[in-house]
C-alpha cells in the first residue's frame, strides 16, 4: 500500500507543490499572482484576532476635531491656530509626553493676514512645549508641502514626520512604512516617529513595513476637541487624562480622510465601513508600542507548508471516493484555517491562499487521476470477464472492491464441473475431421455457456469437453446452489432439445455429466501478465470435479454433494445415492438431481 501512494501518487503531490509554488510570492510587498485572495485573508483573520494583553492604548490618547466640534467652534480649522495653540499648551500642563499633529500647518506665512498673528502664535506654543521637554510632532504630506520653516525651526529637524499611509493593491490600508526617503532626505511616518519619542530610543522593528494589528484599534480614548478645549479653559487637567501619554490631534469628518481598512469588516455597518486616518495613526502607534509584531514565513518555510499540504491532501484522497474525499479534504482545509487563526493570535502569518491551492489542486489531480485509472481498471475488468460472465454481472464487478477483485478472496461457492461422455472416443474416430470437432465443440459450448450465465454463473474454464465454472463469485447472490442446479437442469434439456443438431456432427445420442458442491474456495486473477483467468482453486474445487467424475459410476446426469443438497432440499427433486469415494478425500454422499420442484408444481397445475 505504502509503495504504492509513494510510486502512483506521491508525484501529484511533487506537481501540485512546483506550480504553487511557482506562482506563489510573499505578502508583505504587496504583490504575487494570489495576492488580492491573501489580502482578503487576512482581513478574515482580523475577526478572530484578540487583543495583546500589552496592548498600549492605556498610554494614547486621540483628541479630534469631529462634525460637533466644528460646529461648536464655528470657524475654518486653518483659522483654529489658536485653538490648537492652547490645546498644546493645556495638554503640556497636564504632563503629556509627547503630541502629534495629525493636521496640514500652513506652508506659507500667515502672520500679516491674520489679525493677531497666525506663526508667531503656533510657534510660541511648540517652543514652549519643547523647553518644558515636551516634543511637538508636525506632520507633512510631501516635501512640495511641507509646513513653514518657522514651525520646522520650532519643532527641530527631528521633529518632522510623514503622516501618510500606505495603500495595498485594493486601496486598504493594513501596513505601514515607517520610514520615507526623498532624496537623500529620511522622514520617518508620524505614528513611528511617536513611538520613538514616546520610548525615548529608537523602537527595534522587524521590518520598514509593519503588518497593522488591527485589533489594537479598539481601546484607544477618542476625546471632541471642542470638549477638551472647554475642559482647558476650566484650569488644570485634574482627572489625568494625559499624563504621560502620547496624544495625537487631528479630524475625524464622515466624508474627509476616511480609508478601507480590515475593520470595514470587523466593525459592522453601524460603525461605518471605513476608518479615519486618525485612527489608523493611533493604532499603527499601539502596534509599535505593544511591540505586536506580525511575521510572515520564509519563502523555504512556506514552500515547506504547502509540500506538507499537498503530500495531507494526496494521502486523504488516496484510495477513496471523489465524495469522501472531497470532504476529507475540506475538514483539512477547516483544520488549516484553524490553525492560521491560531497562529495569527501569536502573531504568525501563515500564507492561507497557496495553501487552500495546494490543498483543492491536489484534490483536483487525484481525483482526476483516480478517474483514468479507475477507467483503465474498467476496461481491464471488462476484458478479462467478458468472455466467462453476463454483461449485467460485469457492470456489478465494475463497482466492487477492484483491489480484492484482482489479487483474490475466499468466499463460499457453488462450484460447477461438467463433462462430455464419449468424447474421447469421438475425437479420435473424427482425427481425420478436425474441423468437425472444433465446430461441434464450439457449437456445444455457445448453448451450455449461455445457459450458465444466464444463471449468473462464472465460466472459469473450457478444458476440451469440459467445462467448469462456479457461482457466487465475483458477483454474490441469494442462492448460489440453486442456480447452479438449474444450469445443470436446463443444460441437460437443451442437449435434448438439440438432438437433431448433434446428428450434424456425428453424435447420435449427446450425454453429459454435471458434478456441483457447495464451500469455501479461495477465487480471483490467476496467471502472468500475459495470461490471466479468474478461477477458483483450493480442496473443494478438487471434489466438485471428483463429483462429476462419479457420474460415470452411477450413471447419473447430475450428482450433487450433501453439503450442496442441504441447501436446496426444499426446492429440487433428488434421490440419495449413498457414500462415493472421492480420491484423496473422505468419503461424501451424493444425490442424483432430476428436477426442480417449482417445475414439477407448475407442471401439475396444468
Amino acid at each position: 500500500m505504502l509503495k504504492k501512494f509513494i510510486v502512483h501518487y506521491l508525484w501529484i503531490a511533487a506537481l501540485v507543490f512546483a506550480l504553487v509554488v511557482f506562482t506563489d510570492h510573499k505578502i508583505m510587498p504587496g504583490q504575487g499572482t494570489w495576492n488580492m485572495l491573501e489580502l482578503r485573508s487576512v482581513d478574515f483573520r482580523f475577526l478572530f484576532k484578540r487583543q495583546p494583553t500589552n496592548s498600549a492604548s492605556k498610554d494614547i490618547a486621540l483628541i479630534n476635531i469631529d462634525e460637533k466640534s466644528y460646529k461648536n467652534i464655528n470657524q475654518p480649522i486653518i483659522f483654529y491656530h489658536t485653538y490648537i495653540s492652547e490645546m498644546i499648551d493645556f495638554l503640556v500642563k497636564s504632563g503629556v509626553r509627547v503630541i502629534g499633529l495629525d493636521i496640514q500647518l500652513p506652508s506659507i506665512s500667515l502672520e500679516e493676514r491674520v489679525k493677531g498673528g497666525y506663526d508667531s502664535v503656533y510657534t510660541k506654543a511648540i517652543l514652549d512645549a519643547k523647553r518644558k521637554g515636551v516634543d511637538v510632532i508636525i506632520g507633512f504630506s510631501s516635501k512640495e508641502s511641507a509646513p513653514l520653516w518657522t514651525y520646522m525651526a520650532a519643532a527641530g529637524q527631528n521633529n518632522l514626520a510623514v503622516f501618510n499611509l500606505t495603500q495595498d493593491k485594493d486601496d486598504f490600508i493594513r501596513r505601514q512604512e515607517l520610514w520615507f526617503e526623498e532624496g537623500k532626505m529620511k522622514y520617518d511616518s508620524l505614528p513611528f516617529l511617536l513611538a520613538n519619542k514616546f520610548s525615548k530610543s529608537e523602537l527595534p522593528v522587524p521590518a520598514s513595513t509593519i503588518l497593522i494589528d488591527y485589533s489594537l484599534a479598539v481601546g484607544i480614548p477618542n476625546y471632541p476637541f471642542d470638549e477638551i478645549y472647554r475642559l482647558s479653559q476650566e484650569g488644570p487637567d485634574r482627572q489625568g487624562l494625559f499624563k504621560d501619554k502620547v496624544v495625537i490631534i487631528g479630524t475625524l469628518f464622515t466624508h474627509e480622510d476616511k480609508h478601507p481598512t480590515p475593520l470595514y469588516y470587523s466593525l459592522g455597518p453601524d460603525k461605518g465601513k471605513r476608518t479615519a486616518g486618525t485612527i489608523i495613526q493611533a493604532t499603527t502607534l499601539n502596534t509599535l508600542l505593544s511591540k505586536s509584531f506580525f511575521h510572515e514565513p520564509s519563502s523555504a518555510t512556506g514552500a515547506i507548508y504547502i509540500l506538507i499540504t499537498a503530500i495531507l491532501s494526496v494521502f486523504l484522497c488516496f484510495n477513496r471516493r471523489p465524495i469522501s474525499a472531497g470532504v476529507l479534504c475540506l475538514l483539512e482545509a477547516a483544520a488549516i484555517l484553524l490553525v492560521s487563526i491560531y497562529a495569527f493570535n501569536h502573531l504568525y502569518v501563515i500564507r492561507l491562499t497557496p495553501l487552500f491551492l495546494a490543498a483543492f489542486s491536489s484534490y483536483g489531480m487525484t481525483t482526476i487521476f483516480h478517474y483514468y485509472a479507475e477507467e483503465k481498471h474498467k476496461k481491464l475488468i471488462r476484458s478479462r470477464f467478458a468472455s466467462y460472465v453476463p454483461e449485467k454481472v460485469i457492470e456489478k464487478i465494475i463497482n466492487k472492491d477492484i483491489r480484492k477483485l484482482m489479487e483474490g478472496e475466499s468466499k463460499e461457492l457453488a462450484l460447477f464441473f461438467s463433462d462430455i461422455r464419449g468424447f474421447t472416443t469421438y475425437s479420435e474416430n473424427n482425427k481425420n475431421n478436425p474441423t468437425r470437432v472444433v465446430n461441434f465443440l464450439n457449437e456445444y459450448h455457445k448453448e451450455m455457456t449461455e445457459i450458465i450465465l444466464a444463471n449468473n454463473g462464472t465460466v472459469a474454464q473450457l478444458t476440451g469437453d469440459g467445462v467448469f465454472a462456479f457461482f457466487g463469485a465475483p458477483v454474490e447472490f441469494a442462492d448460489p446452489v440453486l442456480a447452479a442446479v438449474k444450469s445443470a437442469i436446463e443444460m441437460r434439456q437443451r442437449i435434448i432439445e438439440l438432438k437433431t443438431k448433434w446428428r450434424e456432427f456425428g453424435i447420435e445420442d449427446l450425454k453429459i455429466g454435471i458434478g456441483i458442491h457447495f464451500g469455501d474456495s479461495i477465487v480471483g486473477n490467476i496467471g502472468s501478465l500475459k495470461k490471466m483467468a479468474y478461477v477458483a482453486i483450493g480442496d473443494n474445487t478438487n471434489v466438485a470435479s471428483r463429483i462429476e467424475y462419479l457420474t460415470k459410476e452411477f450413471h447419473e446426469t447430475i450428482l450433487i454433494s450433501e453439503v450442496a443438497y442441504e441447501r436446496v432440499k426444499n426446492k429440487v427433486i433428488a434421490r440419495p445415492l449413498g457414500q462415493a469415494k472421492i480420491k484423496g478425500h473422505t468419503e461424501i454422499t451424493v444425490f442424483a438431481v432430476d428436477g426442480l420442484l417449482e417445475f414439477v408444481s407448475k407442471s401439475a397445475a396444468l
